[in-house]
């Protein structure tokens, strides 16, 4: 696995990735919380934001697998995730919906963390010999994302197997991540960072995105609410 992804020409560390995945990620948040369009009322400022935008979730989904693989504790793992998904979803519902609760949609943290209990739940059904299983966990988080209406929903958590299944395969896992960001043609440029990557993890940035994604989406309400 490491002979792989420290081949020459490979000169992204995680931490580098991280940040152009949270860049990406506020940019496509300028243009759909509505502050882009205050801004401007041009419709192309709009489409590039969301355009720019559509890269964050896969490299977020393969960051998720590394942090998996390399944790030395799974379930402290998860316990952030859910954590932060409860903290960060009255900021999304602020900034996308201007309700301070709304039922209908759920943060991106709600799929990470289906995303990472399926990974977990896999996992076991494989040390424990059981391989023909792996199918349910699978089924079953992509039924909770689609039921609990979490942001990407099953297509999120589905992606996340991807990842974690073709992980050390790079050809196969950019066919088959590529084949799965077909509903969002503009994702599959994510494959590029992520073939670039070293295999490293550089600084550390473990909570920069915790704190990032709610911090910003409450940011971005005050402005579009209050400072226009």
């Amino acid at each position: 696995m490491q002979d792989i992804q420290n081949q020459k020409g490979k000169k992204l560390s995680g931490s580098t990735i991280k940040l152009i995945a949270i860049l990406s990620m506020f940019v496509d948040h300028l243009g759909a919380s509505g502050v882009v369009s205050i801004l401007s009322d041009n419709i192309w400022v709009y489409e590039m934001c969301r355009l720019i935008g559509r890269i964050a979730f896969p490299l977020f989904c393969f960051l998720l697998v590394e942090g998996f693989v390399h944790t030395g504790n799974r379930k402290a793992y998860l316990g952030r995730l859910f954590l932060f998904a409860l903290l960060s979803e009255i900021p999304f519902d602020l900034a996308f919906y201007n309700r301070w609760f709304y039922i209908e949609s759920q943060n991106v943290f709600f799929t990470l963390f289906l995303g990472l209990l399926t990974l977990h739940c896999i996992d076991a059904a494989v040390q424990a010999n059981h391989k023909t299983r792996v199918w349910i966990p699978m089924v079953l988080g992509g039924i909770a994302a689609w039921g609990l209406r979490t942001d990407y929903s099953y297509f999120g958590v589905w992606l996340i197997v991807v990842f974690y299944w073709f992980r050390g395969i790079p050809w196969r896992r950019n066919v088959v991540a590529g084949c799965s960001c077909l509903w969002e043609p503009a994702a599959i440029l994510a494959l590029i960072p992520i073939q670039l990557y070293n295999g490293r993890r550089g600084i550390n940035l473990k909570y920069l995105f915790y704190w990032f994604y709610p911090v910003h989406l409450l940011c971005l309400w005050y402005l579009r609410e209050y400072l226009w």
